[in-house]
């Protein structure tokens, strides 16, 4: 895809992510308004963490002649962050709406949120810095992506967890 579109995350994101979907429609037997939120908002953070990987190589990509988020966000990646991190948050409130989940998923939610508005300084994405400054160490992108995927895992989970046709022991 990178050679396709400046898009690949967004691709990535689409595929990735549609174990929400499938998980919850595997374990009820249908598709619910708190699934599609929750994929809505998986997508946001896979685009958001794989922008951050992206700019490991965006010099590279550049080179040859790819594409990605990194190249395409430039100098407004921070933005571009910022803006999907909203919308992964608000997929993940809207789910815990619609699937009446507990205060302790909010909980859990704003645990996630507080992950990722720290991400992008811990990642130092910023081009206005020296390429050995805004590139983040493969540790601390791991890191990042581990962290903010567990909370995501769990709150698949918990969606799956709280259809009413799950026979799962809670």
């Amino acid at each position: 895809m990178k050679r396709i579109t400046y898009w690949p995350q967004a691709v990535l994101g689409l595929t990735f992510t549609w174990g929400a979907l499938m998980g919850y429609a595997a374990a009820s037997g249908h598709l619910s308004a708190a699934s599609i939120a929750l994929y809505i908002g998986a997508i946001a953070w896979t685009i958001s963490y794989d922008t951050i990987y992206a700019h490991q190589d965006k010099e590279d990509d550049a080179l040859i002649g790819v594409k990605s988020t990194a190249l395409r966000f430039g100098k407004n990646t921070k933005s571009w962050l910022a803006f999907f991190y909203v919308a992964m948050v608000v997929g993940l409130i809207v789910t815990g709406m619609f699937a009446a989940l507990h205060t302790l998923y909010y909980l859990g939610v704003a645990v996630a949120a507080a992950f990722c508005t720290e991400s992008e300084d811990a990642a130092g994405v910023s081009s206005e810095l020296p390429h050995a400054a805004r590139t983040p160490s493969a540790a601390t992108a791991t890191a990042m992506g581990t962290s903010v995927r567990r909370s995501m895992g769990t709150s698949s989970w918990i969606v799956v967890a709280a259809s009413p046709h799950t026979k799962m022991p809670l």
